[in-house]
């Protein structure tokens, strides 16, 4: 099983998962901040961490930069318990590249479902694979997943996604959209709102060659506008 970092300044809440994610065979390192957090990938790398977002010093989010910003330790999946489930939040989450978001209080089921689900796009990804081609379900690797995947990796191809007979296809130069068309990012957010949604179908990525011109829209942004726009309709 995997071994995982959970950060918390709240000795129950590390209790609380270090009996969850242990009863389901995960080795649990802990750490009570973002630095002491950072202290422990001198000697040890994570397959993934579970991090608290409000504590002393360095906060999660600073952490979580902190791990993007290390070549070692760039693809590590980052899930965010907080207490905080603001929209704002959550988007500040998703900026800074985070796999998940779980609000507090939770139940051990959630925090152990979601971490199997983190651990699944790993196996599932490119980088894992070491394939420039490669397909999977959506059921198992989100889009929003899938997108931010494709733009860690600096990915270069074509992106298909298939829901029944619905079809979307997506462009990526070294892991930025990219468009043939004159659409212009506000188009391409609007038409990505129902996508980023999808919780079943295929998703297909051909590596290669593409034509086009790079959008000034990132993926990080793609997601926060679209949960914008998902919010504002519910």
């Amino acid at each position: 099983m995997a071994t995982i970092l959970v950060v918390d300044d709240d000795a129950v809440i590390i209790t609380l998962a270090q009996a969850a994610l242990g009863a389901h065979g995960h080795r649990v390192l802990e750490a009570n901040s973002g630095e002491a957090a950072i202290a422990l990938f001198v000697d040890e790398i994570p397959d993934l961490v579970v991090t608290d977002i409000v504590m002393p010093g360095m906060d999660g989010f600073a952490l979580a930069s902190s791990l993007r910003d290390d070549e070692r330790t760039r693809d590590i999946p980052v899930i965010f318990l907080s207490g905080m489930s603001s929209r704002e939040t959550r988007q500040a989450a998703f900026r800074v590249g985070a796999a998940d978001f779980l609000p507090k209080p939770f139940s051990p089921e959630e925090l152990v479902h979601r971490v199997a689900n983190a651990l699944s796009r790993i196996a599932t990804s490119p980088a894992a694979t070491d394939a420039s081609d490669f397909t999977g379900s959506l059921a198992q690797l989100s889009v929003p997943s899938l997108l931010n995947v494709l733009e860690l990796e600096r990915m270069t191809g074509t992106l298909r996604l298939t829901r029944g007979e619905e079809v979307v296809q997506l462009s990526f130069l070294e892991g930025r959209l990219a468009t043939q068309s004159a659409r212009t990012k506000d188009a391409v957010i609007a038409a990505m709102r129902p996508v980023v949604q999808w919780g079943y179908g295929r998703f297909a990525f051909q590596g290669g060659t593409v034509d086009g011109n790079v959008l000034e829209l990132s993926v990080s942004h793609l997601l926060i506008e679209t949960a914008r726009l998902n919010d504002e309709l519910r």
